[in-house]
């Protein structure tokens, strides 16, 4: 937030008349976090024959100058705080503020309020997703649930181990197996907040630097198709006996499978990302994760499946429209492709993003050259000479090419 952004508005507590009708005079600031930060001034009440409503202050000229004293200091200490000690405001700093507390102890700081500060920067520079945002407020609800206070000074290898025990203690009341987990997520974002604490000059124990805490790596799903299981999943599309959504879901399943799309892109994929005019096709567009433009090369299965989409005449279609007619969640698509692979059966615990690995899978078996396979994926280049390679609609066009054994007609015989 600017300066200005955070100045006050005065209002007198209508609700809070005391019986010489008299109200409290209260400041309030624009919403944070969802919540409307609001603080009464000094004590002061006034009646509605006292308060001038044009100009928002008291009338009183002794009472004017002090509240407007008062608010000239507020703006200046939120002035020093945003730009010259660069602090990003949060609810308890705008309070201490506003109570004219003078600073404490680095260390009397809540945890949480540096993990706000923290989200709020990078999504402020853009250098977090929505995804990765969810995951960080699941983990700020657990941690507010575990200790809504916690400090700064609190934190040690002691306090980390009771949160994973409470992580745990929480899962088995839901009655989940929590005997295998290990939290990784969790403690890999708590972690950061730690390091970037640290960062601002602060001294606060972090377990996981001093290896007090190990961070057991987190179990991924690998799971793929192989080349039999897909031509199921494809027989399965192909036969038409499956009601709507579910083939509209399958659909995007396979057009991951052929094109190694992610599931945020396939459910924002719209037509006008559709390049028709390259001699075999290309997907273009804004990668929602990356945050950057990717070229797709579309295979031949890829151009089947989108020949099937019901719009009818895949030339004749608005260029608006989302591909899949309708956006899913991305729990109804996970739900759906897990029941679908049952249906054929599949025993895999195969999600959306099992198609992308499928399409990696199947690229490296039919010898694909990294390079096409790092940029349809959207990738960033691995090293400095990669940067120079060009990847854009022509080359994408081009590497389409070396995607012809990605065919319906071949994966319908194979089974």
């Amino acid at each position: 937030m600017t300066p200005k952004s955070l100045s006050p508005k005065l209002y007198l507590r209508t609700d809070k008349m005391d019986s010489e009708g008299r109200m409290p005079l209260f400041m309030r600031f624009p919403k944070m976090h969802g919540k409307e930060p609001k603080f009464a001034i000094n004590r002061v009440r006034l009646s509605l024959d006292e308060w001038d409503e044009v100009s928002r202050l008291p009338k009183e000229p002794s009472l004017r100058l002090r509240v407007e004293d008062e608010l000239l200091r507020i703006k200046r200490d939120l002035y020093h705080l945003i730009e010259y000690d660069k602090k990003e405001i949060t609810y308890s700093i705008l309070k201490d503020v506003v109570k004219d507390k003078k600073p404490s102890d680095p260390l009397d700081s809540l945890f949480l309020d540096h993990y706000m500060e923290y989200l709020s920067k990078k999504e402020k520079n853009g250098l977090i997703g929505p995804s990765t945002m969810r995951s960080h407020i699941t983990t700020m609800t657990a941690l507010n649930e575990f200790d809504k206070n916690l400090r700064l000074k609190d934190i040690d290898e002691t306090k980390i181990r009771e949160f994973i025990a409470f992580l745990r203690n929480r899962k088995i009341k839901k009655g989940q197996d929590a005997s295998k987990l290990t939290f990784g997520n969790r403690l890999i974002q708590i972690r950061a907040i730690l390091r970037y604490i640290a960062a601002k000059g602060i001294a606060v124990k972090n377990p996981f630097d001093s290896h007090d805490i190990y961070i057991a790596p987190c179990n991924r799903n690998e799971t793929y198709l192989n080349e039999v299981e897909l031509s199921k999943m494809v027989n399965l599309f192909i036969e038409d006996n499956l009601a709507v959504s579910d083939r509209r879901i399958l659909m995007l399943f396979l057009l991951a499978c052929s094109s190694g799309l992610r599931i945020s892109d396939t459910r924002a994929l719209c037509w006008r990302n559709i390049n028709f005019d390259c001699k075999n096709g290309v997907m273009e567009f804004y990668c929602i994760k990356c945050r950057r433009m990717n070229y797709v090369p579309l295979s031949p299965m890829a151009l089947d499946l989108l020949c099937y989409l019901p719009e009818g005449d895949i030339n004749n279609v608005e260029k608006e429209l989302n591909v899949s007619v309708r956006v899913y969640s991305p729990t109804k698509i996970n739900l759906t492709v897990k029941k679908l692979a049952k249906m054929v059966g599949i025993s895999k615990n195969i999600t959306f993003h099992a198609g992308r690995r499928t399409f990696t899978t199947l690229c490296y078996m039919n010898d694909v050259p990294e390079k096409i396979i790092e940029s349809s994926l959207g990738h960033k280049p691995k090293n400095v000479t990669d940067r120079y390679r060009q990847w854009n609609v022509y080359e994408a066009d081009k590497a389409a090419k070396r995607l012809s054994f990605l065919d319906m007609k071949t994966f319908k015989k194979f089974a």
